[in-house]
């Protein structure tokens, strides 16, 4: 349980922060701080500012604010202005989700213009419908987004769903492994990433949902067409199923796994090779002719990157001789406790000294 309390004399006390890797906290915090007039400093792991980030630099300098990016930190300062903003659609939603809700606490009215096209819309939905619960009110109209300003946020509870993200990496294990029940679900869910289910089950997966329960076992999978427009996150772990199927099946929409924590497509694609597997792709597709050719162990690299380590953990529970994966320390970002509900679930592993 986490309870939040109002800061009663609303004024922002600690400005310098540490978010390390986490580029949703930076994709929120920065026009939420920007409301105030308080110099913020915003220090990040290098390799997270390298992202794509001047969504906010444009804002910021249009209304001659301060905003200045150095190798381990970002410096802005507020406040933000009422009035017309523009943020792209097809970079990510954590832009147009920050906006909204820093907007309503501003000095007057705005109106937030999403540039198409957008992908991983229900993530904005989601934003919208908790807003909702704050009483926070926002028209929208297709792309346009009219926000009053001086709303004051309510206090509501809130339980929180299980998350489809992290519940992707067991529902592949129970495609190519051993049934498996994962729990504490809201199964009319607006998480993007509840796609995995009808996905899977367009790959002929069994899947049934029971309750707050989904319940998956092995099946016999074939190739599909798997649009990742709304779910890029879902990428690794299905290719990593990909590459265990009789058959071909194309990822289309995936540019912009290319500007996750590592580029995911390049690092699918080097890692799944070295199973024998077909992979090609383009800037925004990925085929696989699934099929894994392989009579000894193999040493994956996880490229740094969470996403990338627990699917290539999933697929080594089904390799003859195994794997090893480098650098088990990052699923700490997204997954702490991964490894240890892997040990949970009997599946042999163990961390290696370096």
């Amino acid at each position: 349980k986490i309870i939040v309390y109002k800061n009663k004399d609303k004024k922002i006390k600690n400005t310098d922060l540490f978010i390390n890797e986490s580029a949703t906290t930076l994709r929120l915090a920065i026009p939420i701080l920007g409301v105030y007039s308080k110099e913020t400093v915003i220090k990040a792991n290098k390799e997270l500012l390298k992202r794509p980030f001047s969504v906010y630099q444009d804002i910021f300098t249009k209304q001659g604010l301060k905003f200045v990016f150095q190798k381990d930190r970002i410096m802005f300062k507020g406040p933000l202005k009422a009035g017309v903003f523009e943020a792209p659609g097809f970079i990510s939603s954590q832009f147009i989700s920050g906006l909204l809700f820093a907007l309503p606490l501003l000095e007057g009215n705005s109106v937030l213009k999403v540039i198409k096209p957008v992908e991983s819309s229900s993530y904005v939905d989601l934003t919208l419908s908790t807003l909702e619960k704050a009483n926070i009110k926002i028209e929208q109209k297709d792309n346009l987004y009219k926000i009053p300003g001086n709303q004051k946020y309510n206090s509501f509870n809130i339980k929180c769903e299980g998350d489809y993200s992290q519940a992707a990496f067991f529902v592949g294990l129970g495609l190519i492994n051993s049934p498996i029940s994962i729990g504490n679900f809201n199964t009319n869910s607006l998480q993007g990433d509840r796609q995995m289910i009808e996905i899977v089950r367009n790959l002929g997966g069994n899947v049934i949902e029971k309750g707050r329960k989904i319940i998956v076992k092995p099946s016999i999978l074939h190739g599909t067409v798997i649009d990742l427009k709304n779910c890029p996150d879902l990428g690794p772990i299905l290719m990593a199923v990909a590459a265990t199927i009789k058959g071909k099946t194309k990822f289309i929409n995936a540019s912009r796994l290319r500007i996750k924590e590592s580029d995911r497509i390049s690092s699918m694609e080097v890692e799944l090779k070295k199973l024998g597997v077909d992979i090609s792709s383009t800037f925004n597709n990925v085929t696989i002719n699934g099929g894994i050719k392989v009579n000894k162990e193999i040493h994956f690299s996880s490229h740094n990157d969470h996403r990338i380590f627990m699917s290539l953990a999933i697929l080594a529970t089904v390799l003859p001789f195994g794997a090893t994966i480098s650098n088990e320390e990052c699923v700490k970002k997204s997954y702490p406790n991964f490894i240890f509900d892997l040990k949970k679930l009997n599946i042999a592993l163990q961390i290696l000294k370096k």
